[in-house]
């Protein structure tokens, strides 16, 4: 841990210089309200799927705190695209009264701690990313991997970054390790955690579950048992899932057809559960750079996961009256992209963006029960 954080406080950090957002028109009705948000492809064959789409990275000399908007217009002076990049309240009011719901690994993991961090009041944010930088320390490792068999929910996170966000940003935490939390090919040495935080200054509240597979059993106990209460409702479900089963999976299982019916068991669930005032914001894997003989995990996460739910959420397959599609894939291939500190797990850089693209366009949605009408007809 100690050498990964080194290794990271010694890279600049990067944020995107622009942004278009694209929902091909011939992939959906235009009285669908799904949204496919993507970045500057990798290679030749996606520049001439998606020609528009344009998201480039550049170093930021000054340090982690330095964060500001990475939104600039792309050759396009749609009012929906200034509406929704411009006129979006600051964080913690967007999330003020608000449930967010994180569904999957440890990529997914690594979002919350920054999300603790961006809904905070500006005083008080300032105060505990001071204590953040005096400590060394990130929102990404509140929880990072501990070995298995460690019980006690405080002992295995790290004090350094949850003792600010307690004592100075009003957050509790609450464990929830149990039975619910699974994944049925993981190959790991280290506990995972599913808890849910309350901030009392805002009445936010964040709960995270461990479920990296696109689908697995402990899904249908967890839904049924947790999150389908009728007193129960979240305004924001997170889905990120596929980098464990394109790591861990059999070849056999890793086909678009296997891929597609495990998504399409997931999206049984998630129309059951969640009414049409909940926005669902899928993220597909982010590109791995860790080098494995037998494996092809970016292939196999291009090609068949991100393939495949592109082509679900354009379908309309998950029944939501919003669905936000996120490449997660592109979003860290995309020129002078951040690096990844242990070969997939990348830093503040990452979760900062993603947190800023769901911030706004949640916005947008909670406002005018609807998303931007230019981006669902495919002008941006």
């Amino acid at each position: 841990e100690a050498d990964q954080l080194k290794h990271i406080r010694s890279l600049p950090l990067s944020l995107p210089l622009s942004l278009s957002l694209q929902l091909p028109s011939s992939s959906l009705p235009l009285s669908s309200s799904s949204v496919y948000i993507n970045s500057t492809p990798a290679d030749t064959q996606e520049q001439q799927e998606y020609p528009n789409l344009t998201c480039h990275w550049f170093p930021d000399e000054k340090g982690f705190n330095t964060w500001n908007s990475f939104f600039e217009p792309n050759k396009t002076h749609h009012p929906d695209f200034h509406k929704l990049i411009h006129s979006s309240p600051p964080p913690h009011l967007v999330f003020q009264n608000r449930s967010v719901l994180l569904v999957g690994g440890s990529t997914t993991r690594d979002l919350a701690g920054q999300f603790f961090l961006s809904v905070l009041p500006p005083v008080v944010k300032a105060n505990v990313t001071a204590l953040w930088e005096q400590a060394g320390v990130q929102g990404y490792q509140l929880f990072p991997g501990v070995l298995k068999n460690q019980t006690d929910f405080h002992s295995i996170s790290n004090a350094d970054v949850m003792e600010p966000l307690q004592q100075s940003g009003n957050w509790t935490f609450q464990n929830l390790l149990g039975p619910l939390a699974g994944c049925s090919h993981c190959n790991s040495n280290y506990t995972n955690l599913d808890y849910v935080a309350h901030n009392h200054l805002s009445n936010t509240k964040l709960e995270y579950t461990w479920k990296p597979d696109i689908y697995s059993l402990s899904d249908e106990t967890a839904f049924r048992d947790r999150y389908c209460k009728h007193n129960n409702h979240y305004d924001i479900v997170h889905i990120g899932r596929g980098l464990h089963d394109a790591a861990f999976m059999p070849l056999t299982e890793l086909t678009r057809d296997s891929i597609r019916s495990r998504f399409e068991r997931l999206a049984s669930l998630l129309r059951d559960c969640f009414d049409p005032t909940t926005l669902l914001v899928f993220r597909t894997p982010y590109a791995s750079r860790k080098r494995k003989p037998d494996r092809t995990e970016n292939k196999i996460i291009r090609e068949n996961v991100t393939t495949v739910l592109q082509d679900l959420v354009h379908r309309g397959v998950f029944g939501n009256e919003a669905v936000v599609l996120v490449n997660g894939y592109m979003l860290t291939e995309a020129p002078q992209h951040p690096k990844p500190y242990d070969g997939h797990h990348y830093g503040t850089a990452i979760h900062q963006t993603y947190w800023e693209l769901v911030t706004k366009v949640a916005s947008y949605f909670w406002t005018e029960k609807t998303l931007p009408p230019a981006l669902m007809e495919g002008k941006w």
